[in-house]
C-alpha cells in the first residue's frame, strides 16, 4: 500500500500510484491497494491521479478461512464517515479479489478500483476506468473467487454520482470452482447498495463484463 489515511481532510493530486499492494489484515482480507483510508471523518480528494496495476486481495486459504484472499479497493478502499471526490484521474488495471480457497468466500473481490462503503458521499468525475477487475478465479469453496464491481462498488448512506468519465473492459468475476455461485459476477463496471441516491450521466461504458466461466 502507498498512503494509508487515519485522519479527514487529506488531498492527494498529481501523482501516478503503481503497484501498489494492500497488506493482508489478520482474517487474510485485503484492502486498498495504493489507498486505504480508515479516518471516521473528514474528505478524503484525489484529483489527476493515475492509478496502474493496483492490487488488494491474494490467494484465498482453507476451510476455516472465510474471506481469505478477498480484496476491497484495488487502488481506493475507503470506509470513512466522510466524502471521497475523484476527478481526473486514470484507473487501469487495478484488481480487488484473489483466487479463491475453499474457505466461504474467498478471493472475494470488491471494487477492482475503488470501494467506498462509507456514510458520506462519492463522486466521480472525468476519469477513465480501463480493464479493472473485482474477483478472482473461483475455487472449491461456496462463493469463492466472486465479483461486484468491475471499477466501482458504492456501499455507502449518501450519494454516488458519475458524471463524464469513461468505463472500457472493466469486468467483475472469474472462472467458477465446484460449488454453486464461485466466479459469479455482479456489474462490470459499477456496484451499488447504498441508501442515498445514484446518478451516472455524460459517461461512457463499452464491453465490460460481468460473471464468468460456470464451474462443475
Amino acid at each position: 500500500r502507498i498512503f494509508a489515511v487515519n485522519s479527514g481532510g487529506v488531498s492527494i493530486s498529481g501523482l501516478t500510484l503503481s503497484h501498489g499492494a494492500a497488506p493482508p489484515l489478520t482474517n487474510g482480507t485485503n484492502t486498498g491497494g495504493a489507498i486505504a483510508d480508515s479516518s471516521s471523518s473528514g474528505s478524503l480528494v484525489v484529483s489527476a491521479v493515475s492509478f496502474l496495476d493496483d492490487t488488494a486481495g491474494g490467494a484465498g486459504g482453507g476451510s476455516g478461512n472465510f474471506l481469505s484472499g478477498s480484496g476491497y479497493g484495488g487502488a481506493i478502499y475507503t470506509d470513512s464517515g466522510g466524502p471521497l471526490s475523484v476527478s481526473d484521474s486514470t484507473f487501469i488495471g487495478d484488481t480487488a479479489g484473489g483466487d479463491g480457497g475453499t474457505g466461504l468466500s474467498s478471493g472475494l473481490g470488491d471494487g477492482g478500483a475503488i470501494y467506498a462503503n462509507n456514510s458520506g458521499s462519492l463522486s466521480v468525475s472525468d476519469s477513465t476506468f480501463t480493464g479493472d477487475t473485482a474477483g478472482g478465479q473461483g475455487g472449491p469453496g461456496p462463493n469463492s473467487g466472486v465479483g461486484f464491481g468491475g471499477a466501482i462498488f458504492a456501499y455507502n448512506g449518501g450519494s454516488f454520482s458519475v458524471s463524464s468519465s469513461t468505463f472500457t473492459a472493466d469486468t467483475t468475476g472469474g472462472a467458477g470452482g465446484s460449488v454453486a455461485f464461485s466466479g459469479n459476477g455482479y456489474g462490470g463496471a459499477l456496484y451499488t447498495e447504498n441508501g442515498g441516491s445514484a446518478s451516472v450521466s455524460d459517461s461512457t461504458l463499452t464491453a465490460n463484463g460481468a460473471g464468468g466461466q460456470g464451474g462443475e
